[in-house]
C-alpha cells in the first residue's frame, strides 16, 4: 500500500503533462512557498528525491511548477533525499557554506512537527510555515460518521506519529 507521501506529493507520468508533477498536497505547499518567496524576497530550496521511483524527483517536479506555473525562481534543488531527515541534512549541506542556517520550512501542517525536528537536528534555526490544514468551520453531526476523508486524515496523522517515534528512536530528530 502506498504511503500518504507517495500518493499526495507527486503524480508519476501525469498524462496531461507527460511528466512527473507535484500531487495535490505538494502543489498546495508549492503555492504557499511561492507566496512566501514573493512577500519576503528570499530564495527557494526545494528538496525531495524519488523514493517511489518515477522520472523526475519531487524536488525537480516542485522546482518546475514554481518556475513555470508560479513564475518564481528556485535557487537550489536537492533531488537525492528519500526521507524528511535526509531532506534536512542535504539542505544543510547546500546552505551552510553560504551561512544560511535560518530557514522557513514549508510543509503540510500534519507533517510540520517531524519536519521541524529533522531540520533542527540538521543544524537549522527553523521558522515553521505550515500549510494544507485539515480543518474547516464548525463541526457538523455528519462529521462523526465514517468517511474516506476521515480515514485518510487518520492515516496521515498515524504516519506522522510513527515517523516521529522512528526518528527519535534512530536519533534522527
Amino acid at each position: 500500500m502506498p504511503s500518504p507521501a507517495e500518493t499526495e506529493l507527486r503524480i508519476q507520468d501525469s498524462p496531461e503533462y507527460a511528466d512527473d508533477v507535484p500531487g495535490p498536497e505538494s502543489l498546495a505547499r508549492v503555492r504557499y512557498a511561492a507566496r512566501l518567496a514573493r512577500s519576503t524576497g528570499l530564495p527557494i530550496l526545494v528538496a525531495g528525491g524519488k523514493p517511489y521511483g518515477g522520472k523526475r524527483s519531487e524536488g525537480e517536479a516542485m522546482a518546475r511548477a514554481l518556475q513555470e506555473d508560479f513564475q518564481v525562481p528556485v535557487r537550489w534543488i536537492e533531488s537525492e533525499s528519500r526521507t524528511t531527515a535526509e531532506n534536512a541534512a542535504r539542505a544543510f549541506t547546500v546552505l551552510q557554506p553560504e551561512k544560511r542556517t535560518r530557514v522557513i520550512v514549508v510543509t503540510s501542517a500534519v507533517h510540520m512537527r517531524r519536519s521541524e525536528l529533522a531540520f533542527r537536528k540538521a543544524g537549522f534555526d527553523v521558522i515553521a510555515a505550515p500549510s494544507v490544514y485539515a480543518s474547516r468551520g464548525e463541526p457538523r453531526l455528519i462529521d462523526w460518521l465514517p468517511s474516506s476523508g476521515g480515514l485518510a486524515a487518520t492515516r496521515a496523522a498515524l504516519w506522522e506519529l510513527i515517523g516521529i517515534a522512528w526518528y527519535r528512536l534512530r536519533g534522527a530528530a
